[in-house]
C-alpha cells in the first residue's frame, strides 16, 4: 500500500496505456477490437494507499472459508 498514483502499479499503467490507444483508434475509421488483461483482484492484494483510506479496517468482515479449493489453508 504505497502513497503513489494509480499508474504506479501494473494495473494503473495499463490502464493508461488502454486509454491512450483508444483515443488513437477512434480517430480512425475502421472496426478495432482492443483486449486489455488487468491482475486485480487477483494475488497479491496490493493497491495504491488512496483506495485503501476509502475503508475503515475495523468494519472489514472476513469471509467464513478457511481452506483454498485445493485444501491448503489461505493466508
Amino acid at each position: 500500500m504505497a502513497d503513489v498514483p494509480d499508474n504506479a502499479y501494473h494495473d494503473g499503467s495499463l490502464a493508461e496505456m488502454a486509454v491512450a490507444k483508444l483515443a488513437e483508434l477512434k480517430t480512425k475509421q475502421q472496426p478495432f477490437f482492443l483486449a486489455v488483461g488487468f491482475l486485480k483482484p487477483h494475488l497479491p492484494f496490493n493497491s495504491p494507499k488512496k483506495y485503501w483510506d476509502l475503508y475503515d479496517p475495523s468494519q472489514l468482515k472476513l469471509g467464513g472459508q478457511s481452506v483454498s479449493p485445493e485444501g491448503r489453508a489461505t493466508v
